[in-house]
């Protein structure tokens, strides 16, 4: 379908979509890299895959939810002209005219795996695999967003844990399907909350700009410590999970020192460690 975009959304070439299961559960999904990968869309730049939630759909206006959208398609130029650059000196400053895919729409199922949760029905529809029988499967739907937090103090940090052959797995992160979409700067860092486009991590770079400078928010950790050190990682495996594996807060929190040996990342949504 085509889609034209406006400050607010989109406009759509008709009606259809508004007569879609749920629309506030669908998600816009762009992709970046296009020059390396060969994708069709900038995206947010090189190896981002930003995704902003619809707010609403009615008739052919499409609105797009707050504040991932304004996050994901106002954001700053550098002040001085000459360097075309936005002010956070990754990627362009919004995300393009068209999203490169849909998910989260139940009218879109139809190929082997893919699933539907159906929020107020509280529902979840599945395309089986070739072979696969449903009677019979291991399903497993992750609703705990952390399986480990340790927070300690500057003055009384966690320390000397130890984690050894444990496997975490079955965790999720929601936070890409509120509001706040995913408006990423790369590697999984995004700008998040209202007027973090003209302000967040951009210091001396934008007018009213907030300090530290790249002090975006990232992507948050299944498993995560802050004022901690001495935190042992040995043949542990993340696995089958939807924020990062683990993650630590340095600097302004705290000091993360990690002792890890062979620890395996597979199938993680997010970054491994961070």
């Amino acid at each position: 379908m085509e889609l034209a975009k406006t400050d607010a959304g989109y406009t759509a070439a008709d009606s259809s979509m508004a007569k879609w299961r749920n629309p506030s559960d669908i998600e816009f999904v762009y992709t970046g890299g296009n020059a390396i990968w060969s994708e069709p869309s900038a995206g947010l730049g090189s190896w981002t895959e930003p995704r902003c939630p619809v707010a609403a759909i009615d008739g052919t206006t499409i609105t797009m939810a707050q504040p991932c959208w304004d996050n994901s398609t106002r954001r700053v130029m550098y002040a001085d002209k000459s360097f075309n650059r936005t002010a956070n000196l990754v990627g362009p400053a919004s995300v393009g005219k068209q999203p490169v895919y849909m998910e989260n729409a139940y009218e879109l199922l139809g190929t082997p795996g893919q699933w539907y949760f159906d929020r107020p029905a509280r529902t979840i529809y599945y395309v089986p695999r070739v072979g696969e029988d449903l009677a019979k499967a291991d399903v497993e739907a992750a609703a705990l967003e952390s399986l480990v937090i340790g927070a300690g103090t500057r003055d009384n940090p966690v320390h000397d844990v130890g984690f050894y052959g444990i496997q975490f797995s079955y965790a999720t992160w929601l936070g890409p399907s509120s509001g706040e979409g995913f408006s990423e700067i790369q590697a999984n860092y995004m700008v998040t909350g209202p007027n973090g486009w003209s302000r967040q991590g951009l210091c001396t770079l934008a007018p009213g700009g907030e300090c530290p400078y790249g002090a975006w928010s990232k992507a948050p950790g299944n498993v995560n410590f802050t004022y901690a050190r001495n935190i042992k990682f040995q043949s542990d495996a993340f696995i089958h999970l939807g924020g990062a594996g683990s993650t630590s807060t340095m600097a302004r929190r705290g000091t993360w020192w990690r002792a890890a040996s062979s620890p395996i990342f597979p199938e993680t949504a997010s970054s491994s460690a961070t």
